[in-house]
């Protein structure tokens, strides 16, 4: 007898056209994309979990020492767009694991994102986040090696805040986006599906518990945002960054984390709650 999660994916799968990939609420998060629903793989035949589910069942966390991303866009003509490289400090990551080191949760990149540009419809500025945001985790991590296997899947990138556009009919117009109205950008691997599998390495050299390098490509984001302040976004990102939010652009993470620590799932859940994790 099929599960509702089952029934909700079949349904999702049901009524997904050719042309545009659509958003289902698969877990308690806003959107989640999901080319799983294209190979009939139900994330619950891969052993995964809604991730942020089991916070309260954490009781070792792994704290990001420091996280390298870099994107790099295809060119368009030589040397345009050039590639990218952001660095972000301790914290920004948090893996949650059981005293067995199962993976039970993903506290995601969540940093400030800010942009002004001269659009079409006038001068647009973002004052907000950008949160990359995982639908189903799993797998383990050896807490006393660091070395593992972690699964990734329904992974996005979010841009939400507040949006200012001058002019606007003659005068200067401002919106607020929460996060459950987030512009988005899904995250495929390099074979076009939806799961990433990110090998979990020992780093003894530098002082880490373990290396996280995770490889993803953007998905397909104009088209099939929610509204149009959401396509505005995409547009004024594409010229803040450019090349770093079109279709093809590869991504890849490196996540240095720190030795294992004891915590009470109900602080880790209390952490992820003030990111407004899984909301």
């Amino acid at each position: 007898m099929l599960t509702s999660q089952q029934q909700l994916l079949e349904s999702a799968y049901a009524n997904q056209t050719q042309s545009v990939r659509e958003i289902y609420p698969l877990t308690y998060s806003p959107k989640i994309f999901s080319l799983s629903f294209q190979n009939k793989i139900p994330p619950v035949q891969r052993s995964l979990i809604p991730n942020h589910t089991r916070d309260n069942d954490v009781t070792l966390q792994s704290i990001a020492q420091d996280v390298t991303f870099t994107y790099t866009p295809e060119e368009f003509f030589p040397g345009f767009p050039r590639p990218g490289t952001m660095e972000f400090g301790e914290a920004i990551v948090s893996l949650g694991l059981d005293e067995s080191g199962k993976v039970l949760s993903f506290i995601c990149p969540q940093a400030e994102q800010n942009f002004t540009q001269n659009l079409a419809i006038g001068l647009v500025e973002l004052s907000g986040k950008v949160e990359a945001e995982i639908g189903m985790i799993g797998g383990s991590v050896d807490p006393i090696t660091g070395i593992g296997t972690v699964y990734l899947d329904d992974v996005q990138l979010l841009f939400w805040g507040d949006i200012t556009i001058d002019p606007l009919l003659g005068r200067t117009i401002s919106f607020y986006l929460d996060k459950d109205e987030a512009a988005f950008i899904p995250l495929t691997n390099l074979q076009g599906g939806s799961e990433l599998v990110v090998d979990s390495s020992g780093a003894p050299n530098d002082n880490t518990f373990a290396r996280l390098e995770i490889s993803a490509l953007q998905g397909v984001n104009q088209g099939v945002q929610d509204g149009f302040l959401q396509e505005l976004i995409i547009e004024g990102i594409n010229l803040e960054l450019p090349g770093f939010a079109i279709k093809g652009t590869s991504l890849e993470w490196t996540v240095n984390l720190q030795d294992p620590q004891p915590i009470s799932g109900e602080a880790y859940a209390e952490q992820a709650n003030d990111l407004h994790m899984g909301h």
